[in-house]
């Protein structure tokens, strides 16, 4: 199962991720994923999940990440998300150290109360688009 968590809102329906990413590897592996773009409220724990791999760290656990379930999969999302992408991995291409995952977009969820989180500086700052 594989919640990714995005901190960009995009509206490409394609993913892209190091060889070595264990996100990557969990999309290619399930064939489906759900990206999300977390809200301000949670800032301190994406920036903290952005610090560490998943293949050797429970990041729920770790970071104390309050999970909900996605009516229709098996996969949990935070439950301070922005907008939820359901997605379906059609296909990879393989890009120099990156693959590029193909996807399909099933669903989405939003919630119009949450804002969402932007990187700034290089990731070296998550905050909302308008700040002060």
């Amino acid at each position: 199962m594989l919640c990714i968590l995005f901190i960009l809102q995009s509206t490409n329906d394609e993913l892209c991720y190091s060889k070595a990413s264990c996100t990557g590897e969990q999309a290619r592996k399930n064939g489906e994923a759900i990206i999300t773009v977390p809200s301000a409220e949670i800032s301190k724990i994406a920036f903290g999940c952005g610090t560490c791999s998943g293949k050797d760290t429970n990041k729920v656990e770790k970071f104390n990440v309050e999970m909900k379930s996605i009516e229709g999969s098996a996969i949990r999302i935070p439950a301070s998300t922005k907008v939820a992408f359901i997605v379906d991995v059609k296909d990879t291409v393989e890009t120099g150290d990156h693959i590029l995952h193909i996807c399909d977009i099933k669903r989405i969820l939003g919630d119009e109360e949450k804002s969402a989180l932007y990187a700034w500086k290089g990731f070296g700052r998550l905050s909302t688009a308008l700040e002060g």
